[in-house]
């Protein structure tokens, strides 16, 4: 062998790759796309709520993610940080 350190044991380059923010935002907000503020003007002249009716505005729905996650131990196989919401590396 070369000495060379196996892929899953090598340092994370900053920044992420885009797969794990997307893990990101699924696990820290439950959606894979983040929420874009400039929508609200044109949700609220098509009469619709500000922000749309998922898990951005429903803590109850992050929590359930948040649950599921925690019990399939991705937390710690992740390493994310549930109060951060950010992996730990």
């Amino acid at each position: 062998m070369s000495g060379d350190v196996y892929p899953l044991r090598k340092k994370v380059k900053k920044p992420l790759p885009q797969a794990f923010q997307v893990v990101a935002n699924l696990l820290s907000t439950g959606h894979i796309q983040e929420y874009v503020p400039p929508w609200d003007t044109r949700r609220e002249a098509l009469g619709l709520d500000k922000k749309p009716p998922l898990a951005y505005t429903m803590e109850d729905a992050r929590l359930d993610i948040e649950k599921i996650a925690k019990s399939l131990g991705l937390d710690r196989k992740l390493m994310f940080d549930f109060k951060t919401k950010k992996f730990r590396w």
